[in-house]
C-alpha cells in the first residue's frame, strides 16, 4: 500500500468512529476519562478515536446504551469497582 493510500484510508471516519467520537463529546469525557471510564489505555482511546485501531463491538454496546440512557457512566463504574473487588 502506498504512503498515499494509507493517508486517505485515515481520513475517511467510519460510521463506528464517528458514532465513538460522539459519545465522547455528549458524554465529556477526555481519552483520559474515557480510559478510565472503559478501563482501557489512554492510548487505545485515542486509536479508537483516530481510526487507527478497529471499536471492539462490546464497546459500542456499551456506549449505545450510554447514549440512549439505558445506564449511565456511574453503573460503569459501580461493576469495574465489584469486579476489582472479585479480583483480589
Amino acid at each position: 500500500m502506498s504512503k498515499k493510500t494509507k493517508i486517505k484510508k485515515n481520513m475517511v471516519e467510519t460510521q463506528h468512529q464517528k458514532e465513538f467520537n460522539d459519545a465522547l463529546v455528549e458524554l465529556e469525557l477526555s481519552d483520559k476519562g474515557a480510559a478510565d471510564l472503559f478501563e482501557h489505555h489512554p492510548r487505545t482511546i485515542r486509536r479508537w478515536r483516530v481510526g487507527d485501531r478497529t471499536i471492539p463491538p462490546s464497546l459500542l454496546t456499551l456506549v449505545r446504551l450510554l447514549m440512549d440512557g439505558t445506564i449511565d457512566p456511574h453503573d460503569i463504574e459501580r461493576t469495574n469497582m465489584r469486579h476489582a473487588q472479585h479480583a483480589a
